[in-house]
């Protein structure tokens, strides 16, 4: 059997004109719906992480104010746990890594701080707690965009 490279190549040429763009736009899409996937994700990660820096911080500086001014009562002690609480259990992009620094146990031990007068040991605790959550965000906001802004769909 007698091979005519000359034909071949000349429908082989004829065939990638009209197939390679396809693979191309095939090949960019997916590459593309990977890279704003990944985007959309770290921007509701830094959301949720924002709405949750802004009510623990809210929480734990008017309690350490009713402590200070020791206007500090048992109802307004549960109203801001009952906030933070709920700012833990509103989340979902973030919900897993949040609970690796188990915050709801530290709060509640800050909270214990405070009952037995130990207002400089809560705002301690609260201080220690709220950077390791803003350190998690960068982290993990990072680890969304996959570790790299300039090339995260090689990730």
């Amino acid at each position: 059997m007698h091979v005519n490279w000359f034909l071949l190549g000349n429908y082989a040429s004829k065939t990638w004109a009209v197939v390679g763009p396809l693979i191309g736009v095939l090949v960019g899409g997916y590459i593309t719906s990977r890279v704003q996937r990944r985007q959309w994700i770290a921007a509701n990660k830094k959301e949720e992480y924002r709405e949750l820096l802004s009510k623990f911080n809210e929480c734990s500086n008017e309690l350490l104010m009713l402590f200070s001014e020791q206007r500090l009562t048992d109802g307004e002690k549960n109203k801001r746990l009952l906030i933070f609480h709920n700012a833990l259990d509103n989340r979902i992009f973030i919900s897993d890594a949040i609970a690796n620094i188990n915050p709801s146990q530290r709060w509640h031990e800050g909270i214990t701080n405070l009952e037995k007068g130990k207002g400089a040991d809560f705002a301690r605790l609260t201080g220690d707690l709220g950077q390791e959550i803003r350190v998690l965000a960068r982290v993990d906001i990072a680890s969304a965009l996959g570790g790299s802004r300039l090339w995260p769909f090689w990730a």
